[in-house]
């Protein structure tokens, strides 16, 4: 049960990702009591935001795409209603769209392998099979039409995931929606019926053949088994294709299951990857805070229908900041009295909490926003570790090092232990808080001897949930293995 301090959701937005027709997505953070990850931010463009029918249909977008949870379906996490600062908040998939991968293998003069494109399908026919059952609070079906079913609405992951997303002109053909009325679509993927306005489930079975078709066009011959899925898929009348997406997920499992019976979703993480590499901004291998453009403040989880699921663009929390600087100047008085107290003593301060019997000690390291002047150091082991970055961290000074004997030193460097680490997926490799390794797998990385926190950072930026803690004797070598 979450308790009344618990902060509603709170969004930073940062630089714009893509733009096209009447919609601008942005890069965006959520902030929630849980922690930080990355999302995706979607608005009218600028030169539609008075639009009260193009308004009402993001909203209705947003609220229909908040009913539908699916792992092939691009999840909508929010809907944030506040005048022109009206977005959509969405998951973040880091990858490329269909679209966009197709462009980068044509650019190379190479097809798109068929065991692929048929995962790819396959997939999409999964969530469309989701979206057409899906039924409403009283049980009824809602029947939901994509109605958009085309490469750039198909998102493939670095994990080999595959999305759909962008109902933007979904409609439930039971509910009187706002916008539900729009007949839309792209040309060269849309039904024959749908200019007619008779419009069902078929209308998306049609578009995913076309898309399939265009996506094999560059390839091998197809064999008779998927010509014949093609033909029925885009067949002119509705009648004649397969009466669910259910039955074309089927025949396409089967056909991938007869012809490449080993294939996993990894070959299309590998292409992805692959095809990412020129393209890919600099801060995607940096990921550290973007710059921030504006922040949304959300106060509730809207609901289909709740006309009181509306949110407020607010400015940062000034109660927050003042309590802030209450605390920098709490610091600061203590900071002063201790300074006069030994001032007065004569002699100098003993490190916080060292007793007198044990040797001096360093003092833990400062957070991450200590002052400019002084060097910046790595948190303590027992923390969670500061976000990733691909810029290595500064070293420590040599005055945040205890001195020791020149034998003890030498006999350290002499003797030292070691660390591999794997990870499934593979993400980057963090020791006591400071990066070793961009990527796993990290082989026989030295280390002191010693207890050493390790965690690994995925590509999505998410951190492991469960960081290991070693204890290390001299020349051990202990191999540590994540797995999500």
């Amino acid at each position: 049960m979450v308790g009344p301090t618990a902060q509603a959701p709170r969004y930073l937005v940062h630089e714009q990702l893509a733009t096209g027709g009447m919609g601008e997505v942005y890069l965006g953070t959520q902030v929630t009591d849980a922690g930080r990850r990355r999302v995706a931010v979607k608005r009218l463009a600028a030169d539609r935001q008075l639009d009260q029918a193009a308004m009402a249909r993001l909203v209705a977008e947003g609220r229909l795409g908040f009913q539908l949870t699916h792992a092939n379906i691009c999840q909508v996490l929010d809907l944030v209603v506040g005048g022109e600062r009206t977005y959509i908040v969405m998951e973040f998939v880091r990858g490329l769209d269909l679209r966009a991968l197709l462009g980068r293998l044509e650019a190379d003069d190479r097809p798109l392998e068929q065991p692929i494109a048929l995962y790819v399908a396959r997939e999409v026919a999964r969530a469309l099979d989701y979206a057409h059952r899906r039924t409403g609070a009283d049980g009824r079906p809602l029947q939901i039409v994509h109605g958009d079913v085309t490469p750039p609405n198909i998102l493939l992951s670095i994990e080999g995931e595959v999305k759909l997303a962008d109902f933007g002109i979904a409609r439930a053909l039971d509910a009187a929606a706002p916008g539900s009325a729009v007949r839309g679509g792209t040309r060269g993927y849309m039904a024959p019926e749908v200019e007619g306005g008779a419009i069902d489930h078929r209308a998306d079975i049609f578009s995913l053949g076309a898309t399939l078709e265009e996506a094999l066009a560059r390839g091998g011959a197809a064999s008779p088994e998927l010509t014949a899925i093609l033909r029925r898929a885009t067949a002119a009348d509705a009648r004649d294709r397969y009466l669910s997406a259910a039955d074309m997920e089927r025949a396409l499992a089967l056909e991938l299951a007869r012809r490449w019976p080993g294939f996993t979703p990894s070959a299309l993480a590998e292409l992805v990857r692959a095809c990412m590499v020129p393209v890919e901004r600099a801060e995607s291998d940096a990921p550290g805070e973007p710059k921030t453009l504006f922040e949304l403040e959300s106060r509730m989880t809207p609901a289909a229908g709740d006309a009181r699921a509306t949110r407020t663009a607010t400015a940062p929390r000034p109660r927050r900041a003042r309590r802030r600087a209450l605390l920098a100047l709490a610091l600061c008085g203590a900071a002063g009295v201790s300074a006069a107290v030994f001032a007065n003593r004569g002699d100098a301060p003993e490190p916080v909490d060292t007793p007198a019997t044990e040797p001096r000690r360093v003092p833990p390291p400062e957070p991450v926003d200590t002052p400019a002047t002084e060097p910046r150091r790595a948190p303590p082991p027992s923390g969670d570790p500061a976000p990733p970055s691909s810029a290595p961290s500064s070293p420590r000074a040599a005055s945040d090092r205890p001195e020791q004997p020149a034998s003890k030193r030498r006999s350290q460097r002499a003797r030292r232990a070691f660390l591999t680490v794997n990870s499934s997926p593979w993400g980057a490799v963090y020791v006591d808080g400071e990066p070793v390794a961009k990527e796993t797998p990290l082989y026989r990385h030295p280390v002191a001897p010693g207890v050493h926190r390790v965690t690994i950072y995925y590509p999505d930026l998410r951190r492991h949930s469960s960081p290991r803690t070693v204890r290390l004797a001299p020349d051990e070598h202990r191999t540590i293995g994540f797995e999500r």
